[in-house]
């Protein structure tokens, strides 16, 4: 199913589909080639800015570790799908 939509998407001129973040099988499978992109901000030293980080560092790693485990990954993937039904996307 994703190879006819990929080729349809190609049909009409699409040249890049972005997967989103995270190992997966069908990422591998379908990929021709690995594009990376870097994630972040820049703030100016302060208690807000320090705060922030603070704040965010938890989910981060948590989001970090989940992506980069196929089988924790997997697991969480079936978990959401189980208790809310549909795809859920991970941890955004």
């Amino acid at each position: 199913m994703m190879l006819r939509l990929y080729e349809g998407l190609a049909a009409l001129g699409v040249h890049t589909v972005d997967m989103g973040v995270g190992p997966s099988l069908y990422k591998d499978v379908m990929k021709n080639r690995d594009m990376y992109v870097v994630e972040g901000s820049t703030e100016r030293p302060s208690l807000a800015a320090y705060g922030r980080r603070v704040k965010l560092a938890p989910k981060r790693f948590a989001t970090r570790a989940v992506q980069n485990n196929p089988r924790l990954n997997n697991t969480v993937r079936e978990t959401l799908r189980k208790v809310y039904g549909t795809k859920q996307k991970l941890l955004r």
